[in-house]
């Protein structure tokens, strides 16, 4: 009970906008830090993050996860990554007029690693719902459908 009452605290600093919010996630990135995802809907569903410590300090206060910004970015799966980094996968309705889905790696204190956001699929007229898990060799696992 205290740790979701603590989450609850921890969250509630996020939603500084007007806006609506959805699909919450928060994950381990390191020894007492965590990532907060979000979804956003402002004009568009946007994806954020913010970075906590175990006292619900903010390290990094929030920060868009996907470079697009047009049309919609929604359902956000993030995983830790074994050198303290993070990945954070989404699927994006816009680039290309359908719906793909979205990577990108951040270092520890929610810096990205890569300047581009990278596509998973290859080839599909709709593709939705990732889910990203971390192997045991350090390697990361997308799935949708």
């Amino acid at each position: 009970m205290e740790i979701l009452q603590n989450l609850e605290i921890g969250l509630s600093t996020v939603k500084a906008g007007t806006g609506k919010f959805y699909s919450n996630s928060i994950g381990l990135i390191g020894v007492d830090r965590y990532v907060v995802l979000w979804e956003e809907l402002n004009n568009n569903w946007d994806i954020y993050g913010k970075i906590i410590d175990a006292d619900y300090n903010v390290i990094k206060d929030k920060f868009y996860i996907p470079n697009f910004t047009a049309d919609q970015q929604t359902r956000m799966s993030g995983a830790a990554l074994d050198n303290g980094n993070f990945v954070v996968v989404w699927d994006s309705f816009g680039e290309e007029g359908k719906w793909n889905i979205y990577g990108a790696i951040f270092d520890f204190s929610g810096s990205k690693i890569l300047l581009q956001d990278f596509k998973i699929n290859v080839d599909s007229t709709y593709t939705v719902n990732p889910q990203v898990t971390t192997l045991k060799n350090g390697d990361f696992v997308v799935t949708w459908h």
